[in-house]
């Protein structure tokens, strides 16, 4: 049986045997059920639940303990090798781009837009009636036989059938 399916029992209820993974969600109900039970809660672990009575042994043993000890404590040599190993003082070279004066008048959209209509792209609508559509599709088709060096002529016969 893998770690993740271990079945371990409630400290609430002790018939109770739950999978290791939905243990936080059962002592969530559980606790609700036992409110006068007299049980320890772990700070390092909230999936620790003991009597009251264990709770110095608890706090001194606790396997989850190594997690705050080594946040709040220096373990060991812990300073990094590649300290100061490269310089961060760099002289760069002066820049004369500026975003600031490539801004574009009017919308980026209406730019889009605009570029849009020179490529061979079909350009759709949204939102219109279908007489609108219609109309827009007719003039998607001259643009895009204009583009193409095609027989607009040819397009508008199309068109009407």
């Amino acid at each position: 049986m893998s770690e993740a399916e271990k079945i371990i029992s409630c400290p609430f209820n002790r018939a109770h045997s739950v999978l290791k993974g939905r243990n936080q969600f059962h002592l969530t109900r559980c606790r609700k059920q036992h409110p006068c039970a007299d049980m320890g809660y772990c700070p390092y672990n909230s999936t620790h639940i003991f009597p009251k009575s264990e709770t110095e042994y608890h706090l001194e043993h606790c396997e989850s303990r190594i997690v705050m000890d080594t946040f709040f404590y220096q373990m060991g040599d812990s300073e990094c090798s590649a300290k100061g190993a490269c310089s961060l003082n760099v002289d760069l070279p002066p820049c004369e781009e500026n975003w600031d004066d490539d801004m574009i008048e009017g919308s980026v959209l209406d730019v889009v837009k605009e570029n849009a209509k020179k490529k061979n792209v079909l350009i759709g609508i949204a939102g219109a009636s279908k007489a609108e559509r219609k109309a827009h599709r007719l003039q998607e088709r001259l643009r895009f036989q204009r583009l193409n060096g095609g027989d607009i002529a040819q397009v508008i016969i199309y068109s009407w059938f």
